[in-house]
């Protein structure tokens, strides 16, 4: 028989099985689609109207007896068979690849791929030409010294165990990537930064983006090389995205007049053709077009474009970090479109420590509701770094395209963070109708590209400044907006004619990072750089504050309050964080120092973390010894302490932020196989080092009530839901009818929050009973897998001792 499970992601009852790999037409309202797993197991999800979810699993070949665990978090649907845990756990595998919810968004559902996008990374010292893999293998990423490759769907259970043990050290999905000047240009005062002699003149920016129209007037000798890293046929721009962005740095308005310039019209220009006609792309194309610029020449390089959030340790940010620190390049990058959803919305690249993070703002100064807001997920860091013009730009339109709106025959509108980057992101703004000839859109595509040329301006005017200098300079002379935080604009609107004409320039953007009680103040330095001919004498003024807007007080603090920067020196100031004197909470805020003429800012960021303390887990089987809990899945009001993992027959210790947590994982109580042991903790306090054991024998066993006698036939389910604070979390298991009975540790009412537990079973009438004469009780009995099934009464009879009494 088929065998296939339906796990329903909800608080009650269970939807009926979804169809095979290739199902029927969906009714109305109803969304269906089939996942391959890179195990080869395939995920049936149904989505109903209302959000509710279900997932049926196909076991792939030889897998029929692999357990199968489902988990809803935030809205976010995951299935995972039980072996991938201690991959899993020791951060090998992404957990991406098993995330329903997340496949399905990016394209990788069945109906529209026959393959997985992966990004192999391969242990140091490892010859990445020879690999032993099932896959298809791609480009090779010397950043994260690693490889591109496509896995077969058709062949995913292969790719999956000759990974297993081999040289790769993390597999990774290969993302997709999207592309996310009349006024804006004197906004950013760059016409001022012309007149002082300086356009750009001398440096090369990269842009990785669509390509660009090359017969365009504006570019007209602009580009000096274009290299394609897609499967499109050429570098010519068919979506429009990148001869936009491209205009907007370096333009020269030949079409115009020489009225619609770009930011930095002197400068040349490399074109990295990393998304593909239909404006989006892989990761590993992105990663070789930054290695390509990197190793080219550009001081700049402008990526208007991106993918989710991230925690700053996804490829694409690696390799930005590992590239900035190898040849000096500073990449620009858009923060993304998310900016409706609220904070935590900073998109990878741009979640890079290195990158010049850019957020858009109106020609009002005002901050695009579409520009992506930090804090930086995972670590609470301060992203973006900087804001430009996104609102209503207009610049070049690829002959042939019609991204944006047409003004006439050589420009086209569009805004959003790219254009302040030059990514591509989605448009996801307002259409303005100007004229016959010229009209606006707003996004967060159009902030970028101002910032790079600018960028390339300071690179003319100071040839040896590295990346990290250019962005602090570009960061700290920026202007600040009032009432907006750094996790909203950063420094503020980059301010190119300050950057070029102040001598004085500082640290752009500094975290202190975790504040933990029982921990040493944390002392960190910011510079100050003057590259003038004379002293500069700063008086400093720092204000900090938690976002629930307690001031920070003397738990953020300076070493002094006045510095002299000599001429063409520098000198540090200390910012110490204190826990002891903080609330826990995540801060943010500005070191401002000023003197004649001059003011520079530094944005501060800095998270006090509830009190944590060390958590010991294990596991007891029946017998009361060490057991295996091969699925361990803990969460808190706070994610960044949540936990899956899993035990192997030791203990284990972690660090878990103090608070309520929910803690469900299932226990080896030994024996035949038969029973599964649950152990459910739905409201456990962490107030100080404790120890938790997992213990099989407090489980009681499930009771299933029939009118009359039945058993278990195929698959059965069961599953926990809570609710902490905001979070919604959901976890399943499925069971073959080889596993008969679940056991469950009682469980006092939560007292916050909800809570559920469940279980769905199919009972029939039992196939087969065995009675045996004498008077004895009726046996346990099953069929075994091919057996032939009996009909009617047999009498069987088996050999005796005639020496046994019994007999």
């Amino acid at each position: 028989m088929a065998c296939a499970g339906t796990l329903v992601a909800g608080t009650a009852g269970a939807a009926n099985a979804a169809p095979g790999p290739h199902a029927a037409p969906s009714p109305a309202g109803l969304e269906r689609h089939s996942v391959t797993l890179l195990t080869g197991d395939v995920v049936q999800v149904e989505r109903q109207p209302g959000g509710k979810q279900a997932a049926t699993v196909q076991p792939g070949p030889g897998r029929e007896k692999i357990r199968f665990h489902q988990q809803e978090v935030d809205g976010h649907l995951s299935v995972f068979p039980e072996d991938v845990t201690p991959r899993l756990a020791a951060k090998q595998v992404d957990r991406t690849l098993f995330d329903v919810t997340e496949l399905i968004a990016e394209g990788y559902a069945d109906e529209q791929s026959a393959t997985l996008p992966l990004i192999l990374g391969y242990r140091k010292g490892a010859d990445l030409r020879q690999t032993s893999v099932a896959a298809d293998l791609g480009v090779t990423l010397s950043s994260v010294n690693g490889r591109s490759a496509r896995a077969s769907k058709a062949n995913a259970a292969a790719f999956w165990t000759s990974s297993a043990n081999s040289a790769i050290e993390r597999i990774s999905l290969d993302r997709k990537v999207r592309a996310s000047l009349d006024r804006s240009v004197p906004q950013i005062g760059a016409p001022e930064a012309w007149a002082a002699g300086f356009d750009g003149t001398g440096t090369t920016v990269a842009v990785l983006d669509t390509g660009y129209d090359p017969a365009h007037p504006d570019l007209a000798g602009r580009v000096t090389g274009a290299v394609n890293f897609t499967t499109s046929p050429d570098t010519t721009d068919h979506f429009g995205h990148g001869t936009h962005v491209a205009s907007t740095i370096a333009g020269s308005g030949a079409a115009s007049g020489g009225r619609l310039k770009g930011a930095a019209p002197g400068a040349k220009l490399l074109v990295g053709k990393v998304l593909d006609d239909d404006g989006s792309g892989y990761e590993s194309w992105v990663l070789a077009g930054m290695e390509w610029a990197a190793h080219s020449g550009a001081k700049a390089v402008n990526m208007s474009l991106g993918g989710g959030p991230t925690d700053g340790t996804d490829p694409l940010s690696l390799g930005l970090d590992a590239l900035s620190e190898q040849t000096g390049t500073l990449f620009v990058v858009a923060a993304g479109n998310d900016g409706d959803q609220g904070a935590y919305t900073i998109g990878s690249p741009g979640t890079a420590d290195a990158a010049l993070t850019v957020g858009a703002v109106g020609r009002d100064e005002k901050l695009a509701s579409f520009s992506s807001r930090g804090p930086r997920l995972g670590d609470n860091a301060v992203k973006p770094d900087i804001t430009a013009p996104g609102v209503g730009i207009v610049a070049a339109r690829a002959a042939g395209t019609a991204m944006g709106d047409v003004v006439d025959d050589h420009y086209t509108a569009a805004s959003g963070t790219s254009m302040a980057t030059p990514h591509v992101a989605g448009s996801g703004g307002v259409v303005v109708v100007v004229d016959d000839h010229y009209t606006a859109a707003s996004g967060t595509s159009m902030a970028t590209p101002h910032v790079a040329g600018a960028a390339a301006i300071l690179a003319q005017q100071h040839p040896d400044w590295t990346g990290r200098q250019l962005k602090d300079a570009l960061a700290s002379t920026s202007l600040t907006a009032s009432g907006l935080s750094v996790f909203e604009q950063g420094g503020g609107r980059v301010d190119v004619a300050r950057a070029v004409k102040q001598k004085v320039f500082a640290t752009g953007t500094l975290d202190l990072g975790a504040l933990e009680n029982g921990t040493a103040p944390v002392s960190k330095e910011v510079t100050y750089t003057n590259t003038g001919t004379t002293p500069v004498s700063l008086k400093l003024a720092l204000d900090a504050k938690s976002l629930a807007g307690v001031p920070a007080g003397d738990g953020i603090r300076l070493g002094k309050s006045t510095v002299d920067v000599p001429a063409g020196g520098r000198v540090t100031v200390t910012i110490t964080g204190d826990p002891a004197k903080l609330a826990a909470g995540t801060y943010s805020g500005r070191l401002t120092a000023t003197a004649d003429g001059v003011v520079v800012h530094t944005s501060l960021g800095a998270d006090k973390t509830a009190p944590r303390h060390k958590v010991t887990l294990s596991a007891l089987d029946l017998h009361g010894k060490p057991a295996v809990a091969p699925w361990l899945l803990m969460y808190g009001e706070d994610y960044r302490f949540d936990l899956n993992t899993w035990l192997g027959g030791g203990s284990m210790t972690v660090e878990l932020g103090a608070g309520v947590y929910y803690l469900t994982a299932e226990v080896d109580g030994g024996g035949d196989g038969l029973t599964v042991f649950q152990v459910v903790l739905p409201e456990l306090r962490i107030t100080g080092d404790t120890a938790i054991v997992l213990d099989a024998r407090k489980a009681v066993k499930v009771e299933i009530q029939t009118p009359k006698p039945a058993e278990q036939a195929g698959i059965w389910s069961y599953y926990t839901y809570r609710e902490l604070g905001p979070r919604r979390i959901a976890n399943y298991a499925m069971q073959f009818d080889y596993t008969r009975e679940l056991r469950v540790t009682p469980t006092p009412k939560v007292t916050t929050g909800a809570f559920e537990f469940g279980s769905r079973w199919s009972r029939i009438a039992p196939p087969l009973t065995v009675n045996v004469l004498g008077g004895r009780d009726p046996l346990t009995n099953r069929y075994l897998p091919g057996s032939p099934k009996l009909d009617g009464r047999r009498l069987l009879l088996g050999p005796v001792s005639k020496s046994s009494p019994a007999s």
